[in-house]
């Protein structure tokens, strides 16, 4: 949906997705949203709740993080997380250790400034490095127990993680999980939910039974041919259908 803001704005995207039933969003990146208080606005006349916000490492780093944390909290957003790191910052267990260093130092303005911070998964970080250790597993065992882990299960798939033993791993650090679809044939983020690889049945059913979700967020990355309203409305009619069975 970021370039559907892009295109038309946040209200009248806003508009396009009402009707659906969700209770919050999610952005990644603020370049489009415009001043936070007034998306906060346009969030609260639709009945919605700011889940939180993924940002780049140097949006987390210096003074673009206070603004970055000014700015989420004003949209009402309890949690900052880094949406991705670059190959040099995360392709070697010493990468990633040094990288573990700088996010004990954002973990720490984050947490004083008011909101819980964290990583988001993709498919490289669960993937091992060559001292068989991965990514992910490294930086969950140097942080904090309050540095969340938000589990992207369309990422996890593809990285080659059996998604409901991933989710168990990191139980206690998950409050937001990503719902996405993956499959051999196209990847991640290209088809819509319940037509991939991922076993939808038992993981929704471990989040729906599990007290610590607090938010599913249903994410699509790219289809070839639905519009992004779409999409999304077909997504979510379809995780609604699963955890209704």
């Amino acid at each position: 949906m970021r370039e559907r803001v892009a295109e038309v704005g946040l209200a009248t995207t806003l508009g396009e997705l009402s009707g659906l039933p969700i209770q919050g969003i999610e952005f990644c990146g603020l370049e489009h949203v415009g001043d936070p208080h007034d998306a906060a606005r346009l969030l609260d006349d639709h009945g919605l709740a700011c889940v939180g916000g993924l940002a780049l490492l140097p949006d987390l780093e210096g003074d673009a993080l206070q603004a970055a944390a000014e700015a989420h909290l004003a949209l009402g957003a309890d949690t900052l997380l880094l949406v991705w790191l670059p190959p040099e910052r995360r392709d070697s267990e010493e990468a990633v250790a040094a990288t573990v260093d700088r996010l004990h130092l954002i973990h720490d303005r984050v947490r004083s400034l008011g909101l819980r911070f964290g990583y988001h998964n993709h498919d490289f970080d669960v993937r091992p490095l060559e001292s068989g250790r991965t990514p992910w597993e490294v930086m969950t065992a140097a942080m904090p127990s309050d540095f969340l882990l938000e589990y992207d299960v369309g990422n996890a798939v593809s990285g080659g993680e059996e998604p409901v033993a991933g989710l168990h791993a990191c139980a206690g650090r998950r409050p937001l999980v990503h719902l996405k679809e993956s499959s051999r044939v196209h990847g991640h983020g290209a088809d819509l939910i319940g037509d991939g690889d991922v076993p939808w049945p038992k993981v929704l059913a471990l989040l729906n039974d599990d007290p610590q979700t607090e938010w599913m967020v249903v994410e699509h990355e790219h289809h070839p041919s639905l519009p992004p309203v779409e999409v999304a409305r077909q997504n979510v009619d379809r995780v609604h259908r699963m955890l209704s069975r």
